[in-house]
């Protein structure tokens, strides 16, 4: 004969630990989503081969925001529009060729800008995360393009390229001290740019005549007509880096920070209204709507008395009876002549209890219960009680004679020793 075993099982399906483990990931996995959509755009390391401050490929700039770092001079990222604070700051900018003149345009403002002219078409590398394929140069031609316009204005402007590789002797000539100051040369650079036109003067010197870095006349713009001098490249070469290091040093103003844009470069930090709920000063109003959630939770889960029973809307017997009867009492404000019909029904009930003889008149009833209060030690009378009853007029009144008349009926028939 088989014997068949029963398991108890739980009556809600699942277990308080799994709802409060499932809760908790829940709100772990959503809080996490939150920060992550909204903090996206700084979480990007960036290093997608392009050339910009945050490329570590061979055509990017991160060496040159290690060089200044390492060099004790504040260098920062920017992806948004410059603040107030940033109106004096060295600005360098790092366009492509497809940059417009009038995104270059929006970014005058009283500190130094450093332009890092593009030179290199590149695309990332599909096997190698971080590393760039190059697929040809800009044309040196249409390189000045992407310059507004009346920079160049007043005066001819070339952009030359070498044919073939060329050293460069380098020699800084400081428009704040007003001295030159050799610093070597650097490697071949293949197909070197050089800019010349008498809008620019020369800083450093290429070997044809032109200016590998230039100044503006008119403008505080700095051109550096070929990256690859300054690139993560081109910084392998002690006499580039010892070069970049002076000319940012003597270019800034006081201690201005240096700062890299990258929002040409498609690294602009959108509005987010995620963003704006966690950093100051909203940050205060959001802990405290998280705060209130929590308790809104915790008062829905935690319930700290029995649920009220459902009652009907219209109750049925005597209990409907018995609340009309009230309702039609306290409409008519007539609850205090209720006092001695209730000490009369008491009345009635202890001599029933007491098993008194049926043929007394009220009168010899009153005086025998009584009379039975005084054998039963009970300090209270039923004669006296029926006449406050009698001259009750007012709510507490009738409470009070109530309660007195209750505990009568309690002591005489014995119910309360």
């Amino acid at each position: 004969m088989a014997v068949v075993t029963t398991r108890k099982t739980d009556a809600n399906g699942f277990s308080p630990t799994t709802m409060i483990a499932l809760v908790l990931v829940g709100i772990v996995c959503l809080t996490g989503i939150t920060l992550l959509s909204a903090f996206e755009p700084e979480l990007t390391s960036g290093n997608d081969g392009a050339s910009h401050a945050l490329s570590k490929s061979s055509v990017g700039y991160s060496g040159f925001v290690s060089l200044l770092s390492g060099s004790g001079q504040e260098a920062a990222y920017n992806r948004r529009e410059l603040n107030d604070e940033q109106e004096r700051s060295t600005l360098v900018l790092a366009p492509n060729s497809a940059t417009q003149p009038e995104q270059i345009e929006d970014f005058r403002h009283f500190g130094p800008i450093v332009i890092l002219m593009p030179k290199w078409l590149v695309s990332p590398d599909q096997k190698r995360r971080g590393w760039s394929q190059l697929a040809g140069r800009v044309p040196a031609s249409s390189a000045l393009n992407i310059l507004p316009e009346d920079w160049l204005e007043g005066g001819s402007s070339d952009l030359n390229e070498a044919g073939s590789p060329q050293r460069v002797q380098l020699q800084y000539r400081s428009f704040v001290k007003n001295s030159a100051k050799d610093f070597g040369v650097t490697n071949a650079i293949e197909g070197l740019r050089t800019v010349s036109g008498s809008v620019w003067i020369p800083v450093v010197a290429g070997p044809s005549g032109g200016a590998v870095i230039a100044k503006h006349k008119k403008e505080n713009v700095y051109l550096i007509a070929d990256s690859d001098l300054f690139n993560n490249a081109g910084l392998a070469n002690i006499a580039n880096a010892r070069l970049m290091a002076h000319f940012m040093a003597d270019i800034k103003e006081d201690d201005n920070p240096v700062v890299f844009d990258l929002t040409l470069n498609g690294f602009q930090r959108q509005p987010n209204l995620g963003r704006v709920a966690l950093e100051p000063p909203v940050l205060g109003a959001t802990l405290c709507l998280l705060l209130t959630a929590i308790l809104i939770g915790l008062q829905a889960a935690v319930r700290f008395l029995p649920p009220a029973p459902v009652r009907r809307a219209v109750a049925l017997g005597k209990r409907a009876l018995a609340d009309t009867t009230a309702g039609l009492v306290r409409m008519g404000k007539c609850e205090h002549r209720m006092a001695l019909p209730y000490a009369n029904l008491l009345k009635r009930q202890v001599a029933k209890a007491i098993s008194a003889p049926t043929t007394l008149d009220p009168v010899a009833l009153t005086e025998t219960l009584d009379k039975v209060s005084a054998l039963s030690k009970s300090q209270l009378r039923f004669s006296v009680l029926a006449g406050e009853a009698a001259a009750v007029s007012s709510e507490e009144d009738l409470i009070r004679v109530g309660k007195d008349l209750h505990r009568w009926k309690q002591e005489t028939t014995r119910e309360r020793q």
